[in-house]
C-alpha cells in the first residue's frame, strides 16, 4: 500500500473517531426549579417514581452525594458571554475539570428548556484536598485540558473563581430496554444547591430537578416527549424549566442590586 493511501485511510479513521467522540460527549438535559415549599424526599420523589414506572421505565437508587463546583471565568466573563462554562468539581477525594459549549443546529436544543451542550471532562488525578481551584487550574493536567478546549483566547492565568456551588444531590437511574434494542437511560437528580458569588459575596439557596440523557443522543426526542408528559402529570407542583446553565443562573440570582 502506498504512503498516500495510508495517509488517506488514517485521515478517514481520525475523522470517524472524532465524530464518534463528539457524539458521545453531548450532554442533553432539562432542569427545573422546584418550589421551596415542596418536600423533595416525601412529596416529589414518590411522584416521579410513579410517573416513570407508568411510562414503562425501571428505577435504581437513590444514591446521595455532596459536591462542590468551582466555576472559573475571565474578569470580563468571556466564557459566560459566549455561553460556555469551565468548572472544577470536587466530590470526596476526587476532582474533575469540565468544559461545556453550545451545540449548534440541534433538532431539540432549546425547545421548552431542553438543552444540549458539548461536554468534555478530565479527571485531575493530582488533586489534593488541601488545594484551591486556582492551584488545580495550574496543574499540568488542567493546563493541557484548558489549552486543548478553550484555545488561545482563554489562558490559565486569566481564569479566576467567580461562582461556587455547593450541592447535596440525590441521584436515580431511569432506564428502559425492549428485546435487543439499545437501552434508553436517564439520570434523574434532585439537587439542593447553594450559590455563592465570589464577586458580590451574595448567596442563594435553590431546589432543582434535573433529567439528563445518559444513552445515545438518538433518544433526544424521546426525552423531549417524556419531559412533556412529566410536566403534565406533575403540573400541580409548579415545576419551572430552567433555560440557562447553573453558572449563568447563579450569576443572575446573586448579582449586586
Amino acid at each position: 500500500m502506498k504512503d498516500d493511501q495510508i495517509d488517506g485511510i488514517t485521515g478517514q479513521v481520525r475523522k470517524l473517531f472524532e465524530q464518534y467522540s463528539i457524539g458521545n460527549s453531548i450532554e442533553i438535559e432539562k432542569k427545573y426549579v422546584v418550589p421551596h415549599y415542596i418536600d423533595m424526599d416525601d412529596a416529589l420523589a414518590p411522584r416521579l417514581a410513579e410517573f416513570f414506572r407508568e411510562q414503562g421505565y425501571e428505577i435504581e437508587g437513590p444514591e446521595a452525594m455532596d459536591q462542590v463546583d468551582h466555576y472559573m471565568d475571565t474578569p470580563g466573563s468571556m466564557l459566560m458571554g459566549s455561553q460556555r462554562t469551565f468548572r472544577i468539581r470536587v466530590r470526596g477525594d476526587r476532582a474533575d475539570a469540565t468544559y461545556k459549549k453550545p451545540v449548534v443546529g440541534s433538532s431539540s436544543c432549546g425547545k421548552e428548556g431542553q438543552m444540549e451542550r458539548y461536554e468534555y471532562v478530565c479527571s485531575l488525578t493530582d488533586y489534593s484536598p488541601a488545594g484551591d481551584p486556582k492551584s488545580l487550574c495550574c496543574s499540568k493536567q488542567a493546563q493541557d485540558f484548558i489549552e486543548k478546549h478553550l484555545g488561545e483566547s482563554v489562558s490559565v492565568q486569566s481564569l479566576t473563581e467567580r461562582i461556587t456551588i455547593t450541592n447535596h444531590r440525590i441521584k436515580y437511574r431511569i432506564f428502559q430496554q425492549q428485546d435487543q434494542s439499545p437501552i434508553e437511560e436517564y439520570e434523574l437528580v434532585l439537587d439542593r444547591v447553594t450559590y455563592t458569588n465570589i464577586d458580590t459575596g451574595k448567596t442563594c439557596l435553590e431546589k432543582q430537578l434535573e433529567l439528563e440523557l445518559k444513552s445515545d443522543p438518538m433518544f433526544r426526542l424521546n426525552m423531549f416527549i417524556l419531559t412533556g408528559k412529566m410536566e403534565k402529570k406533575l403540573s400541580d407542583l409548579a415545576l419551572e424549566p430552567i433555560t440557562n446553565s447553573k453558572y449563568e443562573r447563579a450569576k443572575q440570582l446573586t448579582a449586586a442590586n
